[in-house]
């Protein structure tokens, strides 16, 4: 009999065990369970409960009921790829910049891209803030501020412009008057400030004048000033005296200013003050016996005799009336030579003339090139500016040379 009692005792202690282990069972205890038998029922189910593995207490989809409403904090984030469908995603208001890269299908077709060429077509695309662009380099592209600065003509503030400007149609100036030099004048400023010149006011220091020399021992010679000059003046150097006649025996086809000399030994020097244009360039003619080698007459002016005389460079291309190619050479003295025996005349207080036929002789043993001289005449073209008017040849038998000192 204790035998038996042990026995039942070790079976009803693995019942119970064996109970407390056991998976969920929704029909235990019994209205009828035997009383010792509950607790290990109680047990065992208490613990499926809390190991949550048994797939009958697990919530499943159909256990959530259609009006739970569970607030999304409730919801754990989802991080496993592939586990949303992106056909599901909608009703999106914005997308976190945290969001990752959308694919590019995923996107409407009309929106702009970040890569890749693009035409928009249509719609008007505004920036809260200015977009960042390179510096353009084919027409039609986006400019940047700098590149615009840097080329642009500023409507404000000051700017050095270079390069020419051409204008269509006149530039309108301030109503004001310029008021500090090289600002631009407009035509109301230089109309007012033209003043006509009354009759009788111009004097004779006011004149723009220039003053011409010749000389000769014998021979026609043409005037510096021609219709533009004064009555000449007229020295002689020591010896035997002669006449001097207005175009004695001269055969002038056009309208010419000429002294003719006959002397018998003296040199005579006529000067003539002259309204001119100003002339660059001196002129400086000389004309040499062949066989002597002596000067006979002489010319110096800053314009050529032509300026006065006709304006006819062929025809008046030299102011000696008697020139002989068979008694005569016809030089013309270079420009470095002017420019030196004008700088000794105003230390000397010498003429030109009287310098060249006291101390000097032109050098025979070369030739120099003629380089273009101004004629002493000027031009005005449409744009009113003064242009000058050049002698660009002179004829073959004059010829270009320097001048020396006699005891060269």
């Amino acid at each position: 009999m204790k035998k038996i009692l042990i026995l039942s005792s070790v079976i009803l202690s693995l019942l119970i065990t064996s109970l407390s282990f056991a998976a969920w069972d929704a029909t235990r205890p019994t209205d009828d369970e035997y009383k010792y038998l509950v607790p290990g029922v109680i047990r065992a189910n208490w613990d499926a409960i809390v190991l949550g593995t048994d797939p009958v207490l697990q919530i499943t989809n159909a256990k959530i009921a259609t009006a739970a409403d569970i607030v999304d904090t409730k919801l754990r984030q989802i991080t496993t790829a592939n586990k949303v469908s992106g056909t599901s995603l909608f009703g999106f208001a914005n997308i976190p910049y945290t969001a990752g890269v959308i694919p590019a299908a995923n996107l409407p077709v009309d929106n702009l891209k970040l890569t890749g060429d693009q035409t928009i077509t249509s719609g008007v695309k505004t920036y809260v803030i200015s977009p960042v662009v390179p510096t353009p380099t084919t027409d039609y592209q986006v400019s940047t501020k700098k590149y615009v600065d840097d080329i642009a003509v500023a409507l404000i503030g000051n700017q050095t412009v270079a390069g020419i400007k051409t204008f269509s149609s006149f530039p309108l100036t301030p109503s004001s008057a310029p008021t500090t030099n090289y600002q631009m004048a407009n035509k109301k400023y230089v109309d007012d400030a033209t003043i006509a010149v009354p009759d009788a006011s111009v004097t004779t220091a006011k004149l723009k004048t220039a003053s011409g020399e010749v000389s000769s021992v014998g021979g026609d010679l043409t005037l510096p000033g021609g219709e533009y000059g004064f009555y000449p003046q007229i020295k002689q150097t020591p010896g035997y005296g002669g006449q001097v006649y207005f175009c004695y025996g001269c055969q002038a086809t056009n309208y010419t200013a000429n002294i003719s000399v006959y002397s018998a030994g003296a040199a005579y020097y006529f000067r003539q003050r002259y309204v001119t244009a100003s002339g660059v360039d001196l002129w400086i003619f000389i004309l040499l016996d062949k066989t002597t080698k002596k000067i006979i007459s002489a010319y110096q002016a800053p314009d050529h005799p032509a300026y006065g005389n006709g304006g006819d460079f062929d025809k008046v291309a030299h102011p000696f009336g008697n020139y002989d190619s068979t008694k005569y050479d016809l030089i013309l003295v270079d420009k470095e030579s002017c420019t030196l025996i004008k700088e000794e005349s105003k230390k000397t207080d010498k003429s030109i003339l009287t310098l060249i036929n006291e101390d000097y002789k032109p050098d025979l043993s070369r030739e120099e090139k003629y380089v273009p001289l101004h004629s002493g005449k000027f031009i005005n073209d449409d744009t009113q500016i003064h242009t000058k008017v050049m002698v660009n040849t002179i004829p073959n038998y004059i010829k270009v040379r320097r001048l020396i000192k006699n005891n060269n």
